[in-house]
């Protein structure tokens, strides 16, 4: 299965966010590149009550 991602993400030289959508990234603000490393965790949905409140 292939997975796509769009991540903002803030660049670690001028502190500029910009979207990023491969594992290698270049800042087009300042140029600087590196390699995401990433770390997928998939975590189930919580469940959530139902409150209602009474009107007295």
């Amino acid at each position: 299965m292939i997975a796509k991602f769009q991540l903002q993400i803030k660049c670690p030289n001028c502190r500029r966010y910009y979207i990023v959508e491969t594992r290698d990234a270049q800042c087009p603000h300042c140029g600087t590149r590196y390699t995401l490393q990433l770390h997928i965790q998939l975590v189930p949905k919580q469940k959530t009550k139902n409150v209602s409140q009474k009107l007295s």
